[in-house]
């Protein structure tokens, strides 16, 4: 088992055992780490009681903001709360978005998704669903809702930047996300950040506020706005388990964690580079050639070159394992950008491999695969036969003309 693995395995039992204790019990600790505290975090301060839609029943007492506050929900939105637990925040979506909206919950523990599907039922509701899911990969397809919500639960996340590229891909074009969340502003001491039961309190698993920004900058998000930051002082018997009287002091100068409810949006991308390709495409390049063709300016490679090199690609459309014309000239573009060149170290080869991986992978997802007869639905141009259905069914050309679009989409994030 992977460390990811094994942190992803302490979260489900962690929050399968809140899912099942009083919430009196979880409102004394950060995300109801079960400890003995006396203290109230301010973290916990957040108070639903007043929103419509509030249900006790789904209030467990943990989270860090109040994402549905912000979100900016519209009657008739389509709405996906991430990590949603007992169900309390979609019920609030539920509420803004009416009969005509949909609420889609996720959640990583089973205990939490029967939880809440027990409070779907008892009100009735037959617009808000939920279904047990990893984040990193959400049962969702893309382009689907107008608002993504989210409380205190991507700091439990190993892989935060994963997540937020899901939440690009199942957002529509103009949908937004506003994401209550545990942030540091500067180094968590060693003695918190290994402490099993401060990442199951939504601390340890913290970014740093300027690399979580960056994340959501790089999935491709616009118009990033803080709506709100307030700081957290975690109470003395805590912080009295894993540091001295002296490491305490030390620590209580400047607090460094800090929960945010962060605000951002998917616009319509600048697709030039796909509006180049794709009229490469109709003048007859093959895919591969389309797509290099977009970048090759942005890469220290002669164009004919790499154009030439192109040429061996996507010319066997349909043919069985063959990889999308597309796919081959966005790793050729990634190669030439990234590659290792002589006398460089080693490990730029990683970093090359890297790209294209999450190239493939994100491309993957949208498509469910690579495969290029697998993407034509089994048409095999090579054959006579492909050829005439291909020319019958012009959505055969439009399948090619998507997969231009997206590689160099997925490139020019």
């Amino acid at each position: 088992m992977t460390n990811e693995e094994q942190i992803k395995e302490m979260v489900k039992q962690k929050y399968s055992e809140i899912a099942l204790q009083p919430k009196e019990t979880n409102a004394c600790s950060c995300c109801g780490s079960g400890c003995c505290s006396t203290e109230v975090y301010n973290i916990m301060s957040e108070d639903y009681k007043q929103m419509e839609g509030y249900n006790p029943d789904a209030d467990l007492g943990i989270g860090c903001g109040l994402p549905t506050q912000f979100a900016k929900i519209k009657k008739g939105d389509v709405v996906i709360d991430l990590g949603c637990g007992a169900g309390n925040d979609c019920f609030v979506a539920r509420a803004e978005t009416g009969e005509t909206g949909k609420v889609i919950g996720i959640d990583f523990t089973p205990a939490m998704i029967e939880k809440a599907r027990i409070n779907a039922e008892k009100r009735g509701f037959n617009n808000v669903e939920f279904h047990q899911g990893d984040i990193e990969n959400i049962p969702v397809s893309a382009n689907v809702a107008n608002v993504v919500v989210s409380n205190c639960v991507l700091n439990l996340v190993p892989n935060k930047q994963a997540v937020f590229k899901e939440i690009f891909r199942v957002l529509k074009v103009g949908g937004h996300f506003s994401i209550s969340d545990i942030v540091l502003t500067g180094e968590l001491p060693e003695k918190l950040k290994t402490a099993a039961e401060m990442y199951a309190g939504c601390v340890a698993g913290a970014s740093n506020k300027k690399e979580y920004l960056n994340y959501i900058e790089h999935a491709g998000f616009q118009n990033i706005t803080l709506q709100k930051e307030n700081p957290i002082m975690i109470p003395d018997d805590i912080l009295r388990k894993y540091l001295t009287k002296e490491e305490i002091a030390v620590y209580k100068v400047n607090p460094i964690i800090w929960s945010i409810t962060v605000y951002a949006e998917k616009k319509d991308c600048d697709c030039s580079k796909a509006k180049i390709a794709v009229s490469k495409f109709e003048e007859g390049y093959n895919c591969a050639q389309a797509v290099v063709y977009a970048f090759a300016d942005e890469v220290n490679i002669d164009k004919n070159i790499l154009m030439s090199i192109a040429t061996g690609f996507g010319a066997g459309i349909g043919r069985k394992q063959e990889v999308c014309g597309a796919v081959s000239g966005a790793i050729m573009v990634l190669g030439a950008k990234y590659g290792r060149k002589e006398n460089e170290p080693i490990d730029k080869t990683e970093t090359t491999y890297n790209k294209a991986q999450e190239f493939v992978d994100e491309f993957t997802k949208e498509k469910g695969s690579i495969i290029c007869s697998e993407l034509l639905q089994g048409c095999n141009l090579l054959t006579e036969e492909g050829q005439k259905s291909f020319q019958e069914k012009n959505m055969k050309r439009e399948i090619c003309f998507k997969c231009v679009e997206l590689a160099c989409n997925i490139l020019q994030k």
